[in-house]
């Protein structure tokens, strides 16, 4: 599923939190934004792969292949049509073959280098976590769609609340909005912060009974 939370409350704390265990054990946290690639990763990316492009099925298979083996071969089907389905999209609203390409590249890279856990997981038959707090831009969106259409369940917290988001997702047609009674976010609030608070939790040694 993709879902998002809108709201902060007591119930919706203890949710983020059991969310947030999922994703220590098969998942990833993102605070804010994805972010671009760097440097480093986009010039490996092309040492390895080029600056090929082409909006086609057969072509995002072969990519994904040599730079995803370890995919499967059924969720690699699944990423090429998406991203079929998304540059097709992006061509229908004016966007050239270099500002496709860029893209492109960008999702392969964060594939390979931010979210080498899920696909993992993915290559398992498990289903991985995925917690967003923040309101995704455009390729973002796009890009978490591709996630959860290819078996990760998505939860999104959107800290500045639904009419934020739905300046992204006008239609809400990417997530669905989860029931849930409250108020706004705390200042500041950061699931990176729980999720490490989570794990010290985890790790600390136990205290021995006093008889």
């Amino acid at each position: 599923y993709f879902g998002r939370l809108t709201v902060w409350g007591p119930e919706v704390k203890q949710m983020i939190e059991r969310f947030t265990e999922e994703t220590i054990q098969l998942g990833v946290c993102i605070q804010d934004k994805i972010g671009n690639p760097e440097e480093k990763h986009l010039s490996y990316y092309e040492e390895i792969m080029g600056m090929n492009y082409q909006l086609s099925v057969p072509f995002f298979m072969q990519e994904l292949k040599q730079w995803l083996p370890r995919v499967s071969e059924d969720k690699r089907q699944t990423i090429a049509e998406c991203f079929y389905d998304i540059f097709h999209g992006l061509a229908q609203k004016g966007k050239n073959e270099n500002m496709q390409r860029n893209a492109y590249i960008k999702y392969m890279c964060w594939l390979y280098y931010k979210f080498e856990r899920l696909l993992q997981s993915f290559s398992n038959d498990k289903v991985p976590k995925l917690l967003y707090a923040g309101i995704p831009n455009e390729y973002e969106m796009l890009f978490l769609s591709v996630l959860s259409k290819t078996g990760c369940d998505i939860l999104l917290l959107a800290l500045q609340g639904d009419d934020a988001y739905l300046k992204q997702d006008p239609e809400a047609k990417y997530s669905e909005k989860i029931p849930a009674e409250g108020g706004s976010f705390p200042e500041g609030y950061s699931v990176l912060e729980v999720r490490q608070q989570l794990i010290k939790e985890k790790n600390a040694p136990a205290v021995p009974k006093v008889s």
